[in-house]
């Protein structure tokens, strides 16, 4: 199961965002009923916005664009690239994702982290903007 955690008003604007998008029919997005009906959810997110379940975002999340292949996902959150780093480092290994150098690198306010998986491999950029209490976040997902 997908799980993506909004903090404060993030959750009233993103539950307003999937009302309008018809995501209240009361099937999580993703899955479908026991009803034996072959059509598909009435609650799936559109294409553009689906993340590979081993791909974590933080969150607060604002602003979330995923390409349509799922390749490349951005989007910006408060917090600092201290935090948003702990996160990915804790979150990437933990779902099966293997550091491919032996120290992340980081220049100024910014910072990349690469991992690895047999078939796949990840790039997580964090950068700081906006004097510190913002971040963008830039994920880049490439076949092996």
């Amino acid at each position: 199961m997908r799980r993506i955690l909004v903090r404060g008003g993030t959750l009233l604007i993103v539950c307003s965002v999937l009302a309008a998008c018809g995501g209240g029919s009361g099937t999580p997005a993703g899955s479908s009923s026991n009803s034996g009906n072959s059509n598909p959810p009435t609650g799936a997110a559109p294409p553009e916005l689906q993340v590979q379940e081993d791909v974590p975002i933080l969150e607060g999340a604002l602003d979330l664009k995923v390409t349509s292949n799922g390749t490349y996902i951005t989007y910006a959150a408060l917090g600092t690239v201290d935090d948003a780093t702990q996160f990915y480092q804790e979150q990437l290994a933990a779902l099966g994702w293997e550091q491919k150098n032996r120290q992340d690198s980081g220049f100024g306010d910014s910072i990349t982290l690469l991992r690895s998986k047999p078939d796949q491999n990840i790039s997580v950029t964090i950068q700081s903007v906006s004097g510190g209490e913002n971040i963008k976040v830039l994920i880049a997902l490439s076949p092996k």
